[in-house]
């Protein structure tokens, strides 16, 4: 079955409970306050009430993706999509969205701030960022290794970050433009 009581590394005692269709319902922590989850008919969570019994709501639309937070403040943020189910817009507030374009791999192209500015992405024929665009223009790259693994990062000022990483894909240190690690 499902675990229902969790001892955390420092021994306290967390406890979980589960609906029949083994979602959590409700987590207890070690001062015993409750957190409870409901879900809506698709399953997903519809609301999040906190021990002190300011609750959360979520939206979804039929096909699951989410379309509406409102959080216990009375704030909410909306978030529309295109026909093709990508996120293309999250309305934080009254005139305060931020818009997202894609490119035609369905990538991220660009992302437009609620201030208007604009960041846009470049991607490697693998699909991995290569290069981050700001809204002043300056330019992030990246590299990569033969696992994909950022190999190095050159920055607007010419700075440029290496990544060093073990026999098991770990990362395991960095070295600046200056050579130190």
């Amino acid at each position: 079955g499902l675990p229902e009581k969790i001892t955390d590394p420092a021994g306290h005692r967390w406890q979980r409970r589960y609906n029949q269709s083994g979602q959590i319902t409700e987590t207890i922590d070690p001062l015993g306050n409750a957190t409870q989850y409901s879900y809506n008919p698709l399953g997903l969570v519809g609301a999040v009430t906190d021990p002190l019994g300011h609750t959360t709501r979520y939206l979804w639309n039929p096909q699951g993706k989410l379309t509406a937070v409102h959080d216990p403040m009375g704030r909410s943020q909306h978030y529309r999509y295109d026909n093709a189910q990508r996120l293309i817009e999250v309305q934080h507030g009254p005139n305060q969205s931020t818009r997202y374009e894609y490119d035609a791999q369905d990538r991220i192209s660009a992302v437009i701030a609620p201030d208007g500015t604009r960041t846009e992405y470049r991607y490697t024929p693998h699909g991995l960022v290569a290069e981050i665009i700001d809204a002043e223009g300056r330019s992030t790259r990246y590299e990569y290794d033969g696992l994909s693994q950022v190999k190095a990062r050159t920055n607007p000022d010419g700075s440029r970050l290496q990544y060093h990483y073990d026999g098991e894909r770990n990362l395991i240190g960095l070295t600046n433009e200056k050579g130190e690690r």
